[in-house]
């Protein structure tokens, strides 16, 4: 057996062992990688350069801009332009059975043509339309549907 499937067994064995025994997966993956390493390269080197490859990791423009997004979805939520946007959406399907569905769909496409990407926007979506459809006094089963 080379050094590389004794790597991978070390790291999926303390992987599954900490996972079943009901560490944080966070804490299981990082034990895990650097427990596989150790062997094979000294304590001080492998810390190193997991935490390079951690904070090579992390320099991304999507992580950089996600709370930006969220900013900006609470920022409509809060002007009520998000409210408009669902009141024009339903101007413009409300007529057509199935308007609840097709209302969220057409919101949905106009809010994330705003914001510019889909995660922020559809979590910041759904948000709101779950507190409007508690102002309707709308079942809790109909809420999950309509979201």
């Amino acid at each position: 057996m080379d050094i590389a499937q004794q790597a991978i067994l070390m790291l999926l064995g303390v992987f599954f062992v900490l996972l079943i025994s009901g560490t944080p997966i966070a804490i299981v993956m990082v034990l895990a990688a650097l427990v596989s390493i150790m062997p094979f390269i000294p304590l001080d080197s492998s810390i190193f350069i997991a935490s390079q490859k951690i904070f090579a990791g992390l320099d991304s423009f999507a992580l950089i801009a996600l709370p930006f997004f969220i900013f900006a979805g609470n920022l409509m939520n809060r002007s009520g332009v998000a409210i408009k946007l669902i009141e024009f959406s339903k101007l413009l399907v409300g007529f057509i059975p199935g308007a609840l569905a097709l209302t969220n769909i057409l919101g949905n496409m106009i809010f994330g043509a705003i914001s510019g990407w889909l995660l922020p926007q559809q979590l910041q979506w759904e948000a709101l339309l779950e507190v409007i459809s508690e102002k309707k006094d709308m079942t809790q089963h109909l809420q999950q549907q309509q979201i």
